[in-house]
């Protein structure tokens, strides 16, 4: 990350008055070194936000499974620990799913 010094005196052509090209070269570069914290902000963000387990239907081969397995449960050919173990989740995470009856946006 580049080094924010907002305290730092502007660049001066000479040591008489600061000109306002000096004061424009300073401007950019604190938005210079803004945009670069704004985007490893960003970054962090993103990444802090996956850690953890995936949501349930975003685990492979849940959310292809997932509406054969519901028609199985409720048509009662299939138990929900037959179908847990059929998605590979916890018969709790198929609790899960049956409560949302579309199955989406859940978070096992």
């Amino acid at each position: 990350m580049g080094s924010l010094n907002i305290l730092r005196e502007p660049p001066e052509r000479d040591r008489g008055e600061t000109t306002l090209p000096s004061l424009r070269d300073h401007l950019a570069t604190l938005q210079r070194d803004l945009s670069g914290i704004v985007v490893e902000v960003d970054t962090l963000a993103e990444r802090l936000s996956r850690v953890g387990r995936p949501p349930v239907l975003q685990r492979p081969g849940v959310r292809e499974g997932w509406p054969s397995v519901k028609i199985d449960l409720a048509a009662g050919r299939m138990t929900k620990a037959e179908a847990a173990r059929t998605l590979g989740v916890s018969s709790r995470s198929v609790d899960r799913l049956l409560a949302n009856q579309q199955g989406v946006g859940l978070s096992a």
